[in-house]
């Protein structure tokens, strides 16, 4: 029996239920076989809102999916911030309807390691940017 499985920790804020619930499922079902072909845990939470996120935030997550414009009269931005503070190894991955160069450069600026473009394919590129940053995490334990 393997004792020191390696767990891989998802975190998703994304204050529209309906797209929670749906990249919170397609990231499971995609990233489980992965883990059970690679050996490691996956633990996924997901959070409406930034307040409930940051103070159930574990300090060794591992990738952190964060709505841009979040309900909660916070910007993504802001949030990114407080997260590197509480888990400064995480990967931060903006996920945004808006169409701007602008804010995809200022988001991967001040830390974000990837920034998603919510459309038809933003779920799809979210598994396979996931996948990819947990097996670079992997390569390096």
């Amino acid at each position: 029996m393997e004792t020191n499985k390696k767990i891989v920790k998802i975190v998703i804020i994304e204050d529209n239920e309906f797209f929670n619930q749906l990249l919170t499922t397609r990231l499971k079902n995609y990233i489980y076989p992965i883990a059970d072909d690679q050996h490691f845990e996956l633990q996924v939470n997901s959070y409406t809102n930034s307040k409930d996120a940051l103070l159930n935030l574990p300090d060794d997550t591992d990738i952190v999916f964060l709505d841009y414009y979040l309900g909660d009269s916070i910007t993504g931005i802001e949030v990114m911030k407080k997260i590197k503070k509480a888990c400064n190894s995480c990967n931060v991955i903006i996920i945004s309807q808006v169409k701007s160069l602008q804010t995809s450069l200022v988001t991967l600026l001040e830390g974000a390691s990837e920034f998603i473009l919510k459309d038809k394919n933003a779920i799809t590129k979210s598994c396979y940017v996931a996948e990819e940053m947990i097996y670079k995490r992997l390569k390096y334990i």
